[in-house]
């Protein structure tokens, strides 16, 4: 006969809070009338931002948010979406046949994340090259976070689970025009300090 035993009080690891967090994209209507109504709508808001979803996502409380999305990400630069929202860029066919007006930009998306006490992730673009260009922001410290091997076909299988494991180390190039070009077959992390 099998026993278990039940252990609550042994802490055995530490699960990442970052696994609680939650996405934002822009489709259908979850950026615009969905975070974003705009600060002259009737919809009841804090600076454009719906005031009932930030009550209700303070109550999920998620750790992390991440914006803009996956596909749409893809073709995004974050400059688009800072300052003066009449100042800002639109654009066409992002990943849809529609007009991106940039209303909802970066600004913005910090805006909510600070409303509702979560931690920002900005998804770089790195669909339209192998770089990642954040010329402007001022990162105070950082650390990047790899999942590659030297065989693109590598893979961890139940007899290897430890093939690929991610590597973490600190940034070197920090500042105010920051580039960081991602190694070949892989999955990079990016975690900035920003002012």
């Amino acid at each position: 006969m099998a026993t278990i035993s039940v252990k609550p009080d042994k802490v055995i690891g530490t699960i990442n809070p970052n696994i609680y967090g939650h996405f934002a994209e822009h489709l259908g209507g979850v950026i615009y009338d969905g975070i974003w109504v705009g600060e002259d709508s009737e919809v009841p808001n804090i600076g454009g931002i719906r005031k009932d979803l930030v009550e209700w996502t303070k109550r999920i409380n998620p750790s992390v948010i991440r914006w803009p999305g996956g596909c749409f990400a893809d073709k995004y630069h974050w400059m688009d979406g800072i300052g003066p929202r009449d100042k800002r860029p639109s654009r066409f066919g992002r990943w849809a046949d529609v007009t991106e007006t940039n209303a909802f930009g970066t600004h913005e998306f910090i805006r909510f994340c600070r409303l509702v006490g979560a931690k920002p992730y900005i998804a770089g673009n790195v669909g339209t090259g192998t770089s990642i260009d954040l010329g402007g922001l001022k990162a105070t410290s950082g650390k990047q976070t790899v999942l590659t091997h030297k065989d693109i076909h590598a893979h961890n299988t139940f007899e290897k689970p430890n093939e690929l494991v991610p590597t973490t180390s600190p940034l070197s190039v920090l500042g105010s025009a920051f580039k960081h070009t991602f190694p070949p077959a892989s999955i990079t992390m990016l975690d900035l300090d920003v002012e």
